[in-house]
Formats: structure tokens, C-alpha cells, sequence
């Protein structure tokens, strides 16, 4: 059969949430509504997956319209709703909506979602399982976010991310990015002094890492059996 499926439908979910279009967000909104339409009349390779979601929140988070916020909170309701199980992809699409969003507890969203993720990743939902792209998510709001606060948070979550889980630290290795956004969000604390000691700081521990790093590959390449 060439009869459309839900990644046909995908397919145009994200043409539309690429496009320039004025009316791209009322067009990718309705081709998720014939989707929902027909998989309820008995299509079900028409129901909306993860994916289609995930498509739609990452639009909204690019989007400068005030409402995108409360719409992809909606779609990510939607999804309960609909019996659609949330995957990584759609905790990170709706993480990414209010780190972009500019509102003021933007950071304690994300670290809701993040902890919600833990949880159900603890309750034996593997496909919720928080890596790096989380956490970043988590320091982006903090980084986008002016409040004396937000640089302290986003140094001691760098720091938790650098513990080995033994010590209290988080399943997950932080990456450049996260010592970027780190970094970021220290630069922009209203206390300048601070700011310039935790930036400073930040840095030597990415350089310190790097070096660790770098010395366990070699480690591992040197007990590696030669090559016959």
C-alpha cells in the first residue's frame, strides 16, 4: 500500500515548521488536527507519535508569537491526552520552548521537567532518560535568565554533572556546551566581580576535565591489544 502514514504526515509537520510562511504555524497545526481526525475514525497508522510533536514544540520554541509558550504546553499536554508516549525528544522540545521563553521562572520549568524525567527514568520509563541535551536545556535558562541567582544555580549543576554518581553527581558527562552555557550564565550575574571569578573558574575546571579526559583515552589506547 502507498496510502499516507503517520511519517508522511510527519514529513509535512516539519516542511511546515521550517517555513517562513506567515501561516506556517496554523498550517502545521492543522495538518496534527487531520491526523488526529482520521486515526480516530479508525486510521491507525495516522496517530500522531512523538515526533509530530516534538516537530511542533520546536517550532513554537523558535517563534516570536507571545502565545507559543502556552501552545506547545498545550501539545505537550495533548500528549498524555492522546495516550502518546513522551520520549526524550519531546522532554527536550518542551525544555528548549522555556529556555527561549524569557519568563522569569523559565530555569525552575526546566528543572521540573528534568526531575519529572529522573523519576519516570527511575520508575523504569527508559525512554525518559535525561542525558547531556537536558541538562543543557536546564543551564540555556539559566544563561538567558538575569537574576543574581541563576549563575550559582548553573555552577552547581555544572558541579553535579562533573561527580561521578557515588559521590551525588548525575548519570550524565557534561560537554562543551555545558561549561559554555556555564560560563554564560556567570558572565551575565549582576555582581561583576563574581561573575569574572566564576567565568574564570569555570574555564579551569573545563581545562582540567579536557586534560583527564585526554589521559584516560590514551590509557585505554595503550591497553589495547595490537593489531595483527
Amino acid at each position: 500500500s502507498i496510502a499516507p502514514s503517520s511519517i508522511s504526515y510527519n514529513t509535512l509537520v516539519n516542511a511546515w515548521s521550517k517555513s517562513s510562511d506567515p501561516e506556517a504555524a496554523e498550517k502545521a497545526e492543522a495538518v496534527l488536527e487531520e491526523m488526529i481526525t482520521k486515526w480516530k475514525a479508525g486510521d491507525e497508522d495516522l496517530k500522531p507519535d512523538a515526533v509530530t510533536f516534538s516537530t511542533l514544540m520546536d517550532f513554537y520554541a523558535r517563534s516570536t508569537d507571545p502565545s507559543a509558550t502556552i501552545r506547545a504546553q498545550e501539545l505537550f499536554d495533548m500528549m498524555e491526552e492522546l495516550d502518546v508516549h513522551r520520549n526524550v525528544y519531546a522532554y527536550s522540545a518542551i525544555q528548549n520552548v522555556y529556555a527561549r521563553s524569557n519568563m522569569p521562572d523559565a530555569p525552575e520549568r526546566t528543572v521540573e521537567i528534568l526531575q519529572s524525567m529522573i523519576n519516570l527514568d527511575k520508575g523504569g520509563d527508559f525512554l525518559a532518560k535525561p542525558n547531556v541535551v537536558n541538562y543543557n536545556a536546564v543551564l540555556n535558562a539559566l544563561s538567558r535568565t538575569s537574576r543574581a541567582d541563576c549563575c550559582d544555580k548553573a555552577e552547581q549543576l555544572l558541579h553535579k554533572m562533573e561527580l561521578p554518581v557515588e559521590e551525588g553527581g548525575y548519570d550524565v558527562e557534561p560537554d562543551r556546551l555545558s561549561y559554555a552555557l556555564a560560563t554564560l550564565s556567570a558572565a551575565r550575574s549582576p555582581n561583576i566581580s563574581k561573575a569574572a571569578d566564576m567565568s574564570e573558574a569555570i574555564l579551569e575546571r573545563m581545562e582540567t576535565r579536557a586534560q583527564q579526559e585526554r589521559k584516560r583515552r590514551e590509557a585505554i589506547s595503550s591497553a589495547a591489544p595490537p593489531l595483527v
